[in-house]
């Protein structure tokens, strides 16, 4: 077996991080809604009142009980809404230190940190999602197991862009003309663009950020990350999403979303058929079709390795039960498709 079940204790901690994690949200949402400031302006001796979101100021109109209302209404709430918010940051540094000291904390630090960045501008799921060794986490965190750390191992994240999307950034905070690439440096400020592969950015660290997509396109004029074409991936951006909340190496909790975890086995079963598979590659390929697949099956009961349960999936995948070489390698595996 490559995986270990989380006893009791650890999955309670564990439940109890994507609760707190689920509470932040919660209060990111409530408190754009009293994003910026109001203050009154004399203007020819008249009051007005004005609201100031990252540096645009709008009149909201002259001095009256309505607007009066408004202000006071807008500073009560406001100064609630942090109030919450520091609540809830407490408790998740709290529910941090308790992870760590379970060891339940898994997702190393750089991509932990680019995942929360992208969830707080609302590109993961939307845009973006996770592809490769780190959508592994989301699956384990699911299924309340943790997998062997030598499958896991891995220097880079893969993203996979959604091209039927436009690339619109929903940010708190001003965003600046690098898009994305502003997002990874916020995350992590020594990541830089490599430009003779204008899908990969890169750290310090020598930690990579790969954008990948289905079909031919960019992220935006204004970005210095392109994603690069996969054509092969179209049916695994067309399958379900799967999202969960997984932990990080700093203790705090990191979300992830990422393909159905049967899609996820069954690309990693057709990658290690492959010719042109690197075969360094092949064998952790098939370890990790193997892990995931014998999770969703003892772990994972609503996710049935079925053709009545993957009807919703592409024909490129319900097609790889075919009797060849791909549907035998499946079976021996045990994995019914």
């Amino acid at each position: 077996m490559q995986y270990n079940v989380l006893s009791d204790f650890h999955s309670k901690t564990l439940i109890d991080a994507k609760q707190v994690y689920e509470a932040l949200r919660t209060m990111r949402q409530e408190s754009r809604a009293y994003e910026g400031s109001m203050h009154w302006k004399t203007v020819s001796g008249s009051d007005y009142l004005i609201k100031s979101v990252r540096g645009v100021q709008r009149g909201v109109g002259p001095r009256s009980p309505e607007t009066e209302e408004i202000y006071r209404s807008f500073t009560v709430g406001k100064a609630a809404a942090d109030n919450r918010l520091k609540g809830v940051l407490a408790r998740l540094a709290e529910q941090a230190r308790v992870c760590k000291a379970a060891s339940i904390n898994r997702v190393p630090s750089v991509p932990a940190k680019v995942l929360r960045m992208l969830d707080a501008h609302g590109l993961l799921g939307k845009n973006l999602i996770v592809i490769g060794t780190n959508a592994m986490y989301a699956y384990e965190s699911a299924a309340g197991i943790m997998f062997d750390s030598a499958i896991m191992a891995t220097t880079d994240i893969d993203l996979m862009m959604d091209a039927r999307l436009k690339l619109k950034i929903a940010a708190k905070e001003r965003i600046s003309d690098g898009g994305l690439m502003s997002l990874l440096k916020q995350a992590d400020s020594s990541f830089s663009p490599v430009y003779e592969k204008g899908f990969r950015a890169v750290n310090r660290d020598g930690y990579y950020v790969d954008i990948v997509k289905a079909e031919p396109s960019s992220l935006g004029a204004g970005d210095t990350l392109e994603a690069t074409p996969i054509k092969s991936l179209n049916w695994l951006l067309s399958s379900p999403k799967f999202s969960d909340i997984a932990i990080g190496s700093d203790g705090a909790p990191v979300p992830i979303v990422c393909p159905d975890p049967r899609a996820y086995a069954l690309q990693k079963l057709w990658l290690s058929s492959q010719p042109d598979r690197d075969p360094l590659k092949k064998g952790r390929d098939q370890a990790q079709a193997f892990a995931v697949a014998s999770v969703v099956t003892n772990r994972m009961p609503q996710l049935p390795f079925l053709p009545d349960d993957l009807r919703s999936f592409p024909k490129e995948i319900i097609g790889l039960g075919d009797e060849n070489e791909l549907g035998r390698l499946a079976r021996s595996f045990g994995i019914e498709i």
